[in-house]
């Protein structure tokens, strides 16, 4: 029989080790699948979204240049000083950083430049017209007063060194005869920074035969900036390239504190110089597709996916991501599965040899396991036991007490003790019931307060109307506060028992802060003055709370108005510096 015992239990386990085999096996596959999937859509999406905000960088600029060749259509720019200009085009600039300059030019020779000057606040003016003056360029530098009219602060003149007819942004517009337009490969500024110009002939309005070139100046520390803001996962690389050469014109994040003139210098390199061997990997692969590979020692999933600008000209999008920043998780799944599979290999043998010890330790343990299971309900029932007669104690304490003093005065203050008492217990309730211990609802616990406080006058006829918002409000500032709506009204309530009348309690947020608003038809005294305790004490919970408290008198009514800011406090309330 033990024999017999020995074998099935052998086979059993043999059995379980296979099963578990081929389910793991199973997983490990599924897994694999996954980590390519999730790459998949991983790479997919970025490179959507790099897309994406390279419209979002790229069509204002062609909307802009549109709509300014509109306006050159419908009214020549020529009939126009060089300050409408500016009056026109500065708030353009304003608005859209990636612009850093705006140009109109035409076919005398003419260019107007608008652009921002180095010390913030300050403007330049570049004017050029080489039919005219020769080969000069006259500068000002002025600012915008505040009704947008240009102040001169200086002007001086040098040297032109290429005549604007020249400029590859000039020659492109020109020939693409204002159809659609013209973007630039990347070259050097007059600024002598690196960037790219969009341009577009205007319309031609006979008989002038003058024709005008809307450009705007793009330059390539925006599209770095841009490119290094695009945080897909914690080591991800995204290069914007030019099509043709693949020079590079955006860098990725690793380049954020480089200093702006070690930049111009990284402008227009191959990834060769760059020294990027994952870019020079990726780069020989097909476009537009999605490739795993290795490159340094690491596994990387990229794209290379073309972004066209214009029909004419076009930008690559290059986005790598180490497999590492994604795979972890899978790995370390697939690691424990391992693992595990190990250690069930391990248990199985082991419970081949020692089955029977096994099931005596689990009979043993069965019953050790019952025996503190019976001792844990015990405890519990005892500690439940204890506690239910410590609270029956204090209840009782309270109640013998106040049943047994006849002086009026002690009862009050017995009286008043419970309303406190009950009003702290009133907030203590809801936190205990409510799933979060931070915060609690205004509605859960004001209207009992109220109801406590009109108990504890049962003598006195009258109405409480109530419009109480669901408001949260910090568990610390609502201890504090349930006691000022008790103290309150109990001592508005000590103000007019002579007479039967109407209270309003209004309790709403504006503006993260708590708005409580006690309305009394009566103008008689607002607190009782003989309950100095009870003034005082609301002095000290409004100061406690920051808060503002103030009594308005009118038309046989008084209000109590009492606001303080919502705020997420730690520790006690009782700190006067809440």
């Amino acid at each position: 029989m033990a024999l017999d015992l020995q074998r099935g239990t052998s086979h059993m386990a043999i059995g379980v080790v296979f099963l578990f085999a081929l389910v793991m096996g199973y997983i490990l596959f599924e897994l694999e699948e996954t980590k390519q999937n999730f790459a998949f859509q991983l790479i997919a999406q970025s490179s959507d979204r790099v897309q994406s905000e390279l419209d979002e960088f790229f069509l204002p600029v062609r909307d802009i240049t549109l709509t300014l060749k509109q306006q050159q259509d419908l009214q020549s720019f020529d009939q126009f000083p060089p300050s409408s200009y500016n009056s026109y085009l500065i708030p353009i600039i304003r608005q859209y950083p990636q612009v850093s300059s705006i140009g109109i030019a035409d076919t005398r020779g003419y260019e107007l430049n608008v652009l921002p000057d180095s010390v913030d606040g300050q403007w330049l003016n570049r004017e050029v017209f080489v039919d005219r003056w020769g080969m000069t360029e006259r500068w000002s530098r002025f600012t915008m007063d505040s009704d947008s009219t240009p102040v001169n602060l200086d002007s001086w003149e040098q040297p032109l060194q290429t005549d604007t007819r020249k400029r590859p942004w000039f020659i492109g517009a020109l020939e693409g005869n204002g159809s659609h337009l013209y973007w630039t490969e990347p070259y050097v500024y007059m600024t002598e920074e690196l960037g790219l110009t969009a341009s577009i002939l205007g319309a031609e309005n006979p008989p002038d035969t003058v024709r005008h070139i809307i450009a705007l100046d793009v330059t390539l520390t925006d599209i770095t900036r841009f490119s290094q803001n695009l945080d897909l996962t914690s080591n991800n690389q995204v290069f914007v390239l030019t099509k043709t050469e693949n020079n590079i014109i955006g860098l990725p994040s690793d380049y954020k504190n480089l200093p702006a003139s070690e930049l111009q210098n990284e402008f227009l390199s191959t990834p060769k110089e760059f020294g990027n061997q994952p870019l020079i990997d990726l780069l020989k692969y097909p476009n537009d597709k999605i490739v795993s590979f290795k490159s340094d020692g690491r596994q990387w999933w990229g794209i290379e996916k073309t972004y066209s600008v214009t029909p004419e000209q076009q930008l690559a999008i290059a986005v790598l991501v180490p497999e590492s920043d994604f795979s972890s998780e899978i790995d370390s799944t697939r690691n424990a599965m391992i693992g595990g599979f190990l250690l069930v290999l391990l248990l199985s043998t082991m419970l081949t040899l020692s089955h029977n010890k096994l099931r005596k330790l689990s009979f043993k343990l069965n019953d050790k396991n019952n025996v503190i299971t019976e001792q844990k309900e015990r405890l519990f029932a005892e500690v439940h036991h204890r506690v239910k007669n410590n609270l029956a104690v204090m209840t009782a304490f309270l109640e013998l007490e106040n049943m047994e003093n006849t002086n009026p005065d002690v009862k009050q203050v017995l009286s008043q003790t419970q309303l406190r008492i009950k009003s702290m217990a009133a907030v203590h309730e809801v936190i205990y019931k409510s799933d979060d211990m931070k915060r609690v609802l205004i509605t859960d616990f004001v209207p009992d307060i109220l109801n406590y406080s009109k108990k504890g006058f049962a003598g006195l006829d009258f109405d409480v109307k109530l419009d109480i918002k669901p408001i949260l409000i910090n568990v610390n500032q609502a201890l504090t506060y349930a006691l000022w709506i008790n103290e309150c009204m109990t001592s508005i309530l000590k103000s007019v028992l002579e007479a039967k009348k109407s209270i309003e309690v209004s309790v709403e947020e504006n503006n993260k802060r708590l708005i409580t608003e006690i309305t009394l038809h009566t103008n008689i005294d607002d607190l009782n003055k003989n309950d100095e305790v009870g003034r005082q004490l609301i002095q000290v919970l409004v100061s406690q709370l920051g808060g503002a408290f103030e009594v308005k008198r009118s038309n046989n009514k008084t209000l109590y108005l009492f606001s303080f800011e919502l705020k997420d406090k730690k520790g006690i309330t009782s700190n006067l510096n809440y």
